[in-house]
């Protein structure tokens, strides 16, 4: 089983009290980075590129981007899979929004 950068106690904790968790540093730069890629080959939209956040949906404030290999890449992450195990009732990552983390120069 993978390590994790927190301890499964923590997770169940969180998990319970907020309805979600924050796990820093669990999916590598490069995921992150091809899922950017598919968001602007699929949609048009661009990071750097404020007159095309436009596309993102109004109804829900999300990129409608679903199934792309990229995003399944970082669903099948071992890291991933150790966290939902640490909460045996979730056992399946069921929503995942992925960003770049404080400090990283994104927006």
């Amino acid at each position: 089983m993978t390590s994790l950068p927190i301890d499964s106690k923590t997770i169940r904790s969180v998990l319970f009290h907020d309805g979600y968790i924050v796990v820093p540093r669990v999916v590598p730069r490069e995921r992150c980075e091809a899922v950017l890629e598919a968001i602007d080959t699929q949609l048009g939209i661009r990071i750097h590129d404020e007159s095309t956040w436009s596309r993102v949906s109004a109804l829900c404030d999300q990129v409608l981007l679903w199934g792309h290999q990229s995003q399944w890449n970082i669903r099948q992450l071992p890291e991933l899979h150790a966290i939902c195990f640490a909460v045996p009732q979730f056992g399946a990552v069921t929503a995942l929004a992925v960003g770049a983390g404080e400090g990283s120069g994104w927006p």
